[in-house]
């Protein structure tokens, strides 16, 4: 039983690339590649043998560079289509752990080039945190096309407790365990998948703290639902409107953890709120409190 609950895979075919191109995933718990291909003349001669489910490189480059083969390999309506490999790029857990990207609520994203091979995957939350642009208006600012979205809600957890979007060519579409798993959507139904899947964080505690004293705050994550998220251990990160945090950071065990809030420099009357979010994702719960005399 999955750890967390409403993980999807979705996908729609709505790339605007102007090369009409097929996109092909790849994965397994800790790697996953997407790979793009070009369709060629018909004269060229194709290969019908080659293991096409190899994982490229953490740098973007190509698996199969000389390769023509015939796209009956891929999928079996596309036999009798010689197609030629454009590029490859993985995201590896085990690279990419020790970076700054990646961390809780991480959702890295597989843009494409101006060719359609594939750049180097990103975490856009990484890239918005301050701005909070979302990673839609982020592209549409950006001008990039996507081909796969790939949402990692805790860093601890590999590619079997996330979720996905794949994003083929309206000409070729897109093949893979992925992309044959996913449910077809329309563009805009994708947004309802993205807000039921994402862990909340549920603040309470007392209503109100006396001038020069504290109030114990408890935390914990839930799902969209209101179901208690277990097994997960990480940091929260907190901020305040007034008052003094003596910690910043409030460690979460088995989804749960508490920390103070004072009001040593406070007025009785004045009114602060405490928020809790994660790293590159501030701000998304919030506890009011009032100081009284």
């Amino acid at each position: 039983m999955s750890l967390l609950p409403n993980l999807f895979a979705t996908r729609f075919d709505g790339l605007s690339n102007p090369l009409p191109i097929l996109v092909q995933t790849v994965d397994d718990a800790r790697k996953i590649t997407l790979r793009t291909w070009a369709e060629c003349p018909e004269e060229m001669e194709s290969i019908t043998e080659l293991d096409i489910n190899r994982h490229g490189s953490v740098i973007p480059g190509s698996t199969f560079p000389d390769a023509v083969i015939d796209g009956g390999l891929l999928a079996n309506h596309l036999q009798g289509i010689s197609f030629r490999e454009l590029g490859s790029v993985c995201l590896d857990l085990d690279h990419v752990c020790d970076l700054h990207e990646g961390s809780d609520m991480a959702r890295w994203m597989f843009p494409l080039q101006s060719s359609g091979a594939p750049a180097l995957p990103y975490n856009v939350r990484a890239l918005t945190c301050d701005n909070k642009v979302t990673g839609t208006r982020h592209l549409m600012v950006s001008q990039t096309n996507c081909a796969l979205v790939v949402f990692v809600y805790f860093a601890d957890l590999d590619f079997t407790e996330a979720s996905f979007l794949v994003v083929g060519h309206p000409a070729h579409g897109a093949v893979g365990g992925l992309a044959d798993k996913a449910k077809m959507i329309a563009p805009e139904d994708q947004v309802l998948y993205s807000v039921k899947s994402e862990p909340r964080i549920v603040l309470s505690g007392p209503e109100s703290v006396a001038v020069g004293g504290e109030a114990e705050i408890e935390v914990k994550l839930t799902s969209s639902g209101g179901r208690t998220i277990t097994g997960i251990d990480t940091d929260l990160f907190l901020e305040t409107t007034g008052g003094h945090l003596p910690l910043t950071r409030v460690p979460m065990v088995a989804g749960k953890g508490k920390f103070r809030v004072t009001a040593p420099w406070n007025a009785a009357g004045d009114e602060f709120k405490v928020k809790a979010g994660f790293r590159h994702v501030s701000g998304l719960a919030e506890h009011a409190l009032t100081v009284t005399a």
